[in-house]
């Protein structure tokens, strides 16, 4: 039973470091989700915004003896169907890899 309150208390902090960025954090065992959303012609400060996001957890994870696995980050936007050619083409870069 202690080991569901150790993990509430450790992930704390990240809650909190990804909610300063106006998103929201998803977390379930070891995966993390962070969800943001915007108008169509608001994608790239949503792209910034999920960027520097990401790095801040980041840096909060190695303060904390963890570490991200850029390799299974993974960015992804959803739309509707009818505007998807309104998306992004450019990869977003997290942790120095192409998403």
């Amino acid at each position: 039973m202690l080991g569901p309150i150790l993990f509430l208390l450790h992930t704390t902090g990240i809650i909190d470091l990804i909610q300063e960025y106006q998103l929201l954090p998803h977390l379930y065992a070891d995966d993390t989700h962070v969800c943001g959303f915007c108008r169509p012609d608001q994608n790239s400060g949503l792209c910034q915004q999920i960027t520097a996001c990401v790095e801040d957890v980041a840096k909060w994870m190695g303060t904390n003896r963890l570490q991200l696995n850029v390799a299974k980050t993974e960015f992804l936007w959803c739309s509707s169907r009818q505007r998807m050619h309104q998306l992004p083409v450019s990869p977003v870069v997290i942790g120095g890899n192409y998403q």
